[in-house]
């Protein structure tokens, strides 16, 4: 299918392009999904950008997401190519990874949250 037939192609360039890579698959979105937040056309945008808004629930956005990683993680196995699944960690606490627009995560966050893990 398309997606796979794409997602190949971008790792065999990538795995051409560096000595090391490493697949980051997709993130689950959070409840904000579910209250249709108005997000930035653009991550670093001002007041006046485009707008757009989310339409689709948390749940069925994250089984949308879960599909479509676990036929990217197929590929990526097929190449020999490790995964980072960052799906999983943030699934098990979306309202502590997730932001407010329901989309985009706390690096910092998730970062010094492992940190103290491996600490322990």
């Amino acid at each position: 299918d398309e997606y796979e037939r794409d997602i190949r192609r971008l790792a065999i360039q990538m795995t051409s392009n560096a000595d090391r890579v490493v697949f980051a698959n997709t993130i689950p979105g959070g409840k904000a999904l579910d209250e249709r937040p108005e997000l930035d056309a653009l991550i670093n945008s001002n007041s006046n950008s485009v707008k757009l808004s989310m339409v689709v629930p948390q749940r069925q956005w994250n089984a949308d997401v879960a599909l479509y990683n676990q036929r990217a993680e197929a590929v990526m196995s097929d190449l020999g190519i490790p995964v980072n699944d960052l799906y999983s960690v943030i699934l098990a606490d979306t309202e502590k990874y997730i932001a407010k627009d329901g989309v985009k995560w706390f690096v910092p966050l998730l970062l010094s949250s492992e940190r103290k893990e491996k600490q322990i």
